[in-house]
């Protein structure tokens, strides 16, 4: 048998009392070949690049459970058709930890690179014939081709495996040629060595340099006036294949996003961003910068990262975060019903931040819902 660590990441490193929230988000990071996700021979130091995508997600999404996967003694075999011939057990193990901690499939991501990337597409097989359900979404960090080409969707990462199947494919020679997800993006396809990288198993590993940057908030911008950034990734309206170019185009991007009628799921960038949900029950993060989001009807879940943030959660049962930053938190529309029937969850997090509960004109909840609030519109938060 495989053996297979999962460590909980805290706030800049692995937590090894950390436990599993059920109520919160779970993002699981799964390394390839020759990598370490952190176990006792090495104090639990995890990969940098699996470090650095953990703390990215946890300045975006501050209650998030990010569980780093490591099976660097499976994956240290000196012969790689070795270790690749044990990712489905490795996917099986993943998937019976999520079962286990009773995770929200939907709310659940697997980021895998290389190796990593199949062992994310076996555990979302896996979860699914366990409980009936998919798992939110997978991202494959140029999954590996070497062992894997030529095979059939059961036997490697395919669409099916998620909800939502992203891949990034950054390496002809180490990485999947062919499309395998919902959503393909090639970056650089046809250039010889990706940016900053002088040899191919640079280019393979540019894929979480690259998805790194994505989470950051970075957009880049493409000849045909599209932008390729985080919400590329992960929102259900891009589907198919993206040829797109990362080479000296990056940009720091204030973007103006708006939902459809379905359960959305948007991420903001690293500017000053404008974000409507629309209906649906939508996932809307906002990353860095003093953004403005509305959740608009439906239950929403809202982050709003780091930066001075306004969040209007509207009509529905909301949950809001303020994140990291002096923000302000309304969990009903102003305007509409003004939280009758509603339960929102608001959370201020580090900063001053301001929960708004009506203005001098008008309350925007109704007296039985306010009681010890009566005589307070607008209540700060403290920091003792």
């Amino acid at each position: 048998m495989v053996a297979v660590n999962f460590n909980v990441w805290g706030n800049g490193s692995i937590n090894r009392a950390g436990s599993i929230n059920r109520q919160a988000p779970t993002y699981v990071i799964v390394h390839g070949y020759q990598s370490t996700g952190g176990n006792s021979r090495n104090n639990f130091t995890p990969a940098d690049w699996m470090a650095n995508i953990a703390q990215t997600l946890r300045q975006r999404e501050s209650d998030a459970n990010i569980v780093l996967v490591d099976w660097a003694e499976g994956a240290s075999s000196w012969w790689y058709d070795t270790s690749a011939g044990r990712t489905p057990e490795v996917g099986r193990q993943v998937a019976t930890f999520l079962q286990t901690n009773n995770v929200q499939p939907a709310f659940t991501t697997i980021i895998g690179h290389s190796l990593g990337a199949h062992i994310a597409g076996f555990a979302g097989t896996t979860f699914r014939q366990g409980t009936g359900q998919n798992l939110g979404q997978i991202v494959g960090l140029d999954p590996a081709g070497p062992s894997f080409e030529g095979k059939g969707p059961g036997d490697r990462l395919d669409p099916t495996d998620a909800a939502r199947v992203t891949t990034l494919h950054t390496s002809a020679t180490l990485g999947y040629d062919d499309p395998l997800a919902t959503y393909d993006i090639y970056a650089n396809w046809n250039d010889t060595f990706q940016p900053g990288q002088w040899n191919f198993a640079g280019n393979h590993s540019y894929a979480h340099t690259l998805y790194t940057e994505m989470l950051q908030g970075y957009s880049f911008r493409q000849s045909n006036g599209s932008l390729l950034n985080l919400n590329a990734a992960v929102n259900p309206q891009f589907t198919g294949r993206n040829d797109a170019s990362t080479k000296n185009n990056r940009a720091a991007v204030a973007l103006t996003l708006n939902g459809t009628g379905s359960n959305d799921v948007l991420a903001g960038g690293i500017g000053n961003d404008t974000i409507r949900g629309g209906a649906g029950n939508d996932y809307i993060t906002g990353g860095d910068g003093n953004d403005t989001v509305f959740g608009e009807s439906g239950q929403d879940r809202i982050y709003g990262g780091r930066g001075e943030d306004s969040i209007v959660g509207g009509t529905g049962n909301d949950i809001l975060f303020g994140d990291l930053g002096n923000d302000t938190l309304v969990g009903v529309d102003p305007l509409g019903s003004r939280g009758r029937g509603e339960v929102d969850r608001l959370t201020g997090g580090p900063g001053r931040d301001r929960f708004c509960f009506g203005h001098h004109r008008r309350r925007f909840l109704q007296r039985r819902h306010r009681q010890h609030l009566r005589h307070h519109g607008l209540c700060p938060d403290h920091r003792l």
